[in-house]
C-alpha cells in the first residue's frame, strides 16, 4: 500500500516590515519553501510560487496585514499575482483579506 503524504499548511504574514519586493519573495519562501530564498525578479518568483501550488499537496494561506509600505507598483503586482494564483489554485491558496485593489 502506498502512503500519501499529508498536506503542507504554511500561513504567511505579510506586514509592514516588508517595504521592497525582495522582503516579499523572502518572507513567503522563507515560510512556504518554494525551493529559493532569493529571486531575480517577479517571474522567477511567479514561476516557483506557481509550480509549488501546482506540484505539492499544500494550502497556503496569506494573511495581507499591511502592504502600505510596499512601492505602489510591486504592491499591485503582488495583489495581481495573488489574483491570478488563486483563481489557479482555489484549493490550495487563500488570501485574507481578499486582494481587491
Amino acid at each position: 500500500m502506498r502512503k500519501t503524504k499529508p498536506t503542507e499548511v504554511f500561513a504567511v504574514d505579510i506586514d509592514s516590515s516588508i517595504d521592497t519586493c525582495d522582503k516579499l519573495f523572502s518572507r513567503v519562501t522563507d515560510v512556504a519553501y518554494l525551493g529559493y530564498g532569493t529571486f531575480s525578479g517577479w517571474d522567477a518568483f511567479i514561476e516557483m510560487f506557481d509550480d509549488r501550488l501546482q506540484w505539492s499537496d499544500i494550502e497556503l494561506t496569506i494573511r495581507n496585514r499591511a502592504l502600505s509600505q510596499l512601492p505602489a507598483r510591486d504592491r499591485q503586482v503582488w495583489c495581481d499575482v495573488l489574483r491570478d494564483l488563486q483563481a489557479r489554485h482555489p484549493a490550495k491558496l487563500k488570501v485574507s483579506p481578499p486582494v481587491d485593489l
